[in-house]
């Protein structure tokens, strides 16, 4: 993984995401079940990125939950002969009206906030896909399609556990995780 720059600095990113409620006060370990990344991936740490820009509908495309893994349907052995969880309901969701109300949840507040999780272990090409990103516990997932900016907004050290808070640049000046409020 790159070095990244310190907490409060601005970058883009693209790829999966998901809401912070689902990555707030979980241990490594539970986390990567949570997501559907190796158990170890978090083990040298990982950084926590927060969505900072809106996203239009057409920016998004469909990945179920985490328990798809890659965002398809099927076994992971069966790599990109899977269908998509988005081709899958097209036939009988209204995908405009699906994304457009999706797009209008995508909060920059509180722990319904969309979230990027950046592992200080980045991806390892001698791992087969389907033990590198296996079946997750079954979170809500996205794609963002596009980069889009996001805040560092924590890095967490090897062995911690993400409690909330981290710099924000809205008229606050800080975020803080209602849930860790209590505990700064």
């Amino acid at each position: 993984m790159p070095e990244l720059p310190p907490p409060g600095t601005f970058l883009k990113a693209k790829g999966f995401v998901t809401r912070l409620i689902f990555v707030v006060n979980r241990p490594a370990r539970e986390l990567e079940a949570r997501i559907g990344d190796h158990r170890g991936r978090l083990d040298r740490g990982w950084s926590l990125l927060l969505l900072k820009e809106k996203v239009a509908p057409g920016e998004i495309a469909l990945a179920g939950y985490s328990h798809l893994s890659g965002g398809r349907i099927g076994p992971p052995e069966q790599g990109l002969a899977r269908q998509t969880v988005e081709a899958d309901t097209a036939g009988f969701l209204d995908m405009g009206r699906v994304k457009r109300s999706l797009a209008e949840s995508f909060v920059f507040g509180g722990p319904q906030r969309i979230v990027k999780i950046i592992p200080a272990t980045g991806h390892d090409p001698a791992m087969r896909e389907p033990d590198q990103y296996p079946v997750g516990s079954g979170i809500p997932q996205w794609i963002l399609l596009p980069e889009k900016t996001f805040i560092l907004a924590a890095t967490v050290a090897p062995g911690m556990t993400y409690l909330g808070g981290g710099p924000d640049a809205g008229p606050a000046g800080f975020w803080v995780d209602p849930r860790a409020a209590n505990t700064l």
